[in-house]
């Protein structure tokens, strides 16, 4: 991830701000420093309405060796659901009535995301292996209970990937 980009690419922009891929990559790191080292089948619930901040918390998620459930709304009762499930540690969000878990808007995890800028060298993320389980994507619930679809990393980042090539996105 980001190996196609040299460290001053832009890659996320708001009206104040364009953040280059070095930078990106220091936040990941940064972030990372926050979360302690994954054991086998951990998992951290990832619900981010700004992507930028999701696209962090995901990376520095699988740079300490956790898998993210990801669940498909951010309502109080769904992030109750997922969240109680076997494995799921805490909560990465920037969504109100949220009580516990990281708050990507606090002032102390900004803080600590961006102090990493200009100290860590540009080196693109390592891809996870193929077979390494990232992330679970969970169903609405329309049905009954919100069914979790499991993905490992060749799943999910060959249909990324996929959709690159489609898209013809450079």
């Amino acid at each position: 991830m980001l190996s196609r980009h040299r460290a001053d690419t832009p890659v996320a922009w708001t009206k104040d701000k364009t953040t280059t891929a070095a930078e990106m990559r220091a936040h990941v790191v940064g972030f990372a420093s926050l979360l302690e080292p994954a054991r086998e089948g951990e998992e951290l619930l990832v619900i981010c309405r700004d992507r930028y901040r999701f696209a962090v918390a995901l990376q520095a998620a699988w740079e300490r060796g956790y898998s993210v459930a990801l669940p498909p709304n951010p309502q109080p009762e769904t992030i109750r659901s997922i969240r109680s499930r076997p494995g799921v540690v805490t909560v990465i969000h920037d969504v109100d009535g949220i009580d516990k878990g990281i708050d990507v808007r606090d002032e102390g995890v900004v803080a600590t995301a961006k102090a990493a800028v200009g100290k860590v060298p540009f080196t693109p993320l390592a891809d996870p292996p193929p077979g390494r389980r990232i992330a679970t994507v969970y169903t609405s619930g329309s049905t009954g209970d919100h069914v979790p679809c499991p993905k490992t990393a060749g799943q999910l980042l060959g249909e990324a990937r996929m959709q690159v090539d489609a898209f013809g996105v450079p």
